[in-house]
C-alpha cells in the first residue's frame, strides 16, 4: 500500500503542475545485438538501421548522472540481448556498487558468464525461452535450447542461494499455443529451479493476432491448476488480450510512460516507450550527448496529456493496467481517498 501511495503522489503531483519528476526505474539498453532471430521480435529494422554507439565509460557516466533521490531501479532489457556486450557483468555490477536495484532481462545466452555475490546481485532476472520442445524453440527464436539450458543449469543455484528471483518468461506464439506446451515448460522451469513463469502474448507489427486456442480466461485458469501443482507462481498478462477484443482498435487515451520509466537506448537516445525504439517522436533527447538535461528541457508532461492527438498507444504495452487508472486521475481527483476511488491501490 505505501509503494501505491508513494507512486499516486507523484503521478498526481505532475499533472497538477505540469512538472517532470524522474522516474523511479529506468531501462538501459546495452546493445542492439542479439544471437537469436526470434520470428516475433519487434525490433529487427531497429537493430539493423541504429548501431550501438555508447561505450562501456558513457554507460557508467550514465549511470552516476541517474538521481537517486527519484531513480532507484534500472532494468537491463534492450533493442538487443544485454549480455551480448561484452562488458555487461561490469555495468551491473558498477550499477550495484551505486545502490541501484537491478533486472536483468535476457534470453540466457552467457548468462554462466555473469558474476555476482550474495550482497551485490540483481533483485531479479527474467529469462525469455518460450518453449522446452528443441524443435519448437528453434522455430520461435532459431537458438539452441540445449545450450541455453546449460548456462541456467550452471548458475541458477548460486543465483537462488544470493536471493535472485528467477524467472521463466514465455510468450504465446504460432508455435507453442497448446496446453500441453505450457504443462511441460512449467515442469521444467520448476524442476529447474525457477521462481516464477511468466506468460504473455507475442505482437506483431503487420496486425497478426495470437488467438487462444478456447478463452484467454481458460487458459489462464489452466495455468493457474499447473503452477499450483508444481509449486510455482505465475505471472499472467492477459487483461490487455481480452480487452483490445472487445474494444477493437481501440486504444489508451493518453500515455504517461516517462513518469513510469524511461528507456535509454544503445543509440544513445531516450526514448519513452519501449516499443517504438527508432522512432523519431518517441525521442525525448540524446543521453551520450546531453546526459539527463534534455528531460528538463522538453514539456514532458504537457506532450503526454495532449498524447492521442499524434500517437497510437502500442498494443504490447507493459503499462497498459497503470494508464487505465492515470487516465481517471488526470480529471483532478481530489481528496485523500481518490487513490481508492480510481482503483490504483
Amino acid at each position: 500500500m505505501a509503494q501505491a501511495e508513494y507512486y499516486f503522489e507523484r503521478l498526481n503531483k505532475q499533472l497538477k503542475t505540469d512538472k517532470f519528476i524522474f522516474p523511479p526505474s529506468v531501462e538501459i539498453d546495452l546493445t542492439n545485438t542479439c544471437y537469436q532471430n526470434c520470428y516475433y521480435c519487434n525490433v529487427h529494422d531497429f537493430r539493423k538501421n541504429f548501431p550501438d554507439v555508447g561505450t562501456k565509460e558513457d554507460y557508467l557516466k550514465l549511470i552516476d548522472l541517474l538521481p537517486k533521490e527519484d531513480c532507484y531501479d534500472i532494468t537491463y532489457a534492450g533493442g538487443g540481448d544485454p549480455l551480448a556486450n561484452k562488458d555487461a557483468n561490469e555495468i551491473f555490477n558498477y550499477s550495484l556498487d551505486k545502490k541501484f536495484k537491478i533486472g536483468i532481462i535476457t534470453n540466457g545466452m552467457g548468462i554462466d558468464k555473469l558474476s555476482f555475490t550474495k550482497d551485490k546481485r540483481p533483485d531479479w532476472i527474467g529469462i525469455d525461452i518460450d518453449t522446452v520442445d528443441e524443435d519448437l524453440y528453434f522455430k520461435i527464436r532459431k537458438g539452441n535450447l540445449k545450450k541455453v539450458l546449460n548456462g541456467i543449469d550452471k548458475t541458477i543455484s548460486d543465483f537462488k542461494l544470493y536471493g535472485t528471483e528467477m524467472t521463466f518468461k514465455c510468450l504465446v506464439t504460432d508455435y507453442n499455443n497448446t496446453k500441453e506446451n505450457f504443462k511441460e515448460s512449467i515442469e521444467l522451469a520448476s524442476k529447474m529451479g525457477f521462481d516464477m513463469f511468466f506468460v504473455r502474448v507475442a505482437h506483431f507489427k503487420d496486425g497478426h493476432i495470437i488467438q487462444p486456442a478456447t478463452t484467454w480466461d481458460d487458459l489462464e485458469n489452466y495455468l493457474k491448476e499447473q503452477c499450483e501443482k508444481n509449486n510455482i507462481r505465475l505471472g499472467c498478462s492477459f487483461n490487455k488480450e481480452k480487452e483490445f477484443l472487445i474494444n477493437k482498435n481501440k486504444f489508451i487515451e493518453k500515455c504517461f510512460g516517462p513518469m513510469l520509466s524511461l528507456i535509454f537506448a544503445a543509440d544513445g537516445k531516450i526514448y519513452w516507450c519501449t516499443e517504438y525504439r527508432g522512432i523519431k517522436e518517441y525521442q525525448l533527447g540524446d543521453w551520450i550527448k546531453n546526459g539527463i538535461k534534455d528531460l528538463y528541457s522538453n514539456d514532458i508532461v504537457k506532450e503526454m496529456k495532449k498524447f492521442d492527438q499524434c500517437h497510437k498507444c502500442s498494443h504490447q504495452c507493459r503499462f497498459y493496467e497503470n494508464f487505465k487508472f492515470i487516465n481517471k486521475i488526470i480529471d483532478g481527483l481530489e481528496g485523500e481517498d481518490a487513490g481508492h476511488k480510481t482503483g490504483f491501490f
